[in-house]
């Protein structure tokens, strides 16, 4: 089966347009994951300057760490989400999540190059916590609150949004199916238009084919009928031609053979007649044998230059 041609013309048609659908299909997913993940990341970051600019209120009212972290914990904790308030040295000094808290810990965030670095945005950075959970740190500088405004001595430099890193990645799976009946369909249409394809390229072949096997055979007359301009056309053309050749060769030959024949059969005769009558004792003088050899003698030389 994968010894003809007409099937590997098909395999190869459909495995260019496989490579060519995964290819696509992967630069697909690449950009839309990409473009959904910034779209998720900036809107979360509008929602961390919301947060951040409701702690900054409430450092100024002088509220406590512990309950800043508890009037903003209701709205975050909503959105799956979780706030930290770190001070200068990267320590969490508070955190809205009750579920392995993060709170005393320090996050090795580089807080000196974020402020002094001037920056477009929000900035973000990568972080696995010790579950092995990966975590996208949105950060966001604190104004030092007004001299005498803060009555504890504890103050946050920094808001941390937390956000799930599996909450930016799921958008992109929900293409895998549209993308692979896309494909599939893709696929089908390709396999019928390469069939198709192939069977065009192969008729002629599989039809010189033929013509040779009975040309084999002693059967000659064979035509193939070229279909288009293409290369396999002008092979068919080249296959007519060297029919018309072959036949022709062959007529030579039985006309060569006819003629050769024919011009050795008068020679012949008047020697096998000459040389029974001298056998059967018909001939009953010496000239007429002398005449009767003469004869044998220059038909045996016409025929020998017949011959040459």
């Amino acid at each position: 089966m994968f010894h003809s041609i007409r099937t590997k013309l098909v395999l190869s048609y459909a495995l260019i347009v496989v490579l060519c659908l995964l290819l696509a299909g992967l630069g697909a997913i690449v950009l839309i994951n990409r473009y959904q993940r910034d779209a998720i990341l900036s809107r979360y970051r509008v929602t961390a300057g919301a947060i951040t600019q409701q702690v900054q209120a409430l450092m100024t009212l002088r509220f406590p760490v512990p309950q800043i972290a508890s009037r903003v914990s209701g709205q975050i904790t909503q959105l799956g989400l979780r706030a930290l308030l770190i001070d200068k040295e990267g320590i969490v000094l508070a955190d809205t999540s009750e579920e392995r808290p993060f709170s005393g810990k320090t996050l090795p965030i580089p807080l000196e190059e974020l402020t002094a670095t001037p920056r477009s945005g929000v900035p973000f950075r990568h972080y696995r916590d010790e579950e092995r959970q990966s975590w996208v740190l949105i950060v966001s500088p604190l104004q030092p609150p007004p001299e005498g405004a803060q009555a504890h001595s504890v103050v946050p430099s920094h808001v941390v949004v937390a956000i799930p890193e599996r909450e930016l990645a799921p958008a992109w799976r929900e293409l895998l199916r549209p993308l692979f009946l896309a494909g599939l369909v893709a696929l089908v249409l390709s396999v019928i238009v390469s069939v198709l394809l192939s069977r065009s390229i192969t008729r002629p072949i599989l039809a010189m084919t033929t013509a040779s096997a009975r040309m084999a055979e002693g059967d000659y007359e064979q035509v193939v009928r070229p279909e288009g301009q293409d290369e396999v056309a002008r092979l068919a053309d080249s296959f007519n031609r060297m029919a018309r050749e072959v036949e022709r060769s062959r007529q030579s030959q039985r006309d060569l053979i006819a003629n050769v024949s024919h011009d050795l059969r008068t020679p012949l005769t008047s020697i096998q007649g000459f040389s029974q009558a001298m056998l059967e004792g018909a001939i009953h003088d010496q000239q007429g044998y002398q005449r009767a050899a003469q004869i044998i003698k220059d038909e045996a030389e016409g025929m020998g230059q017949l011959i040459d």
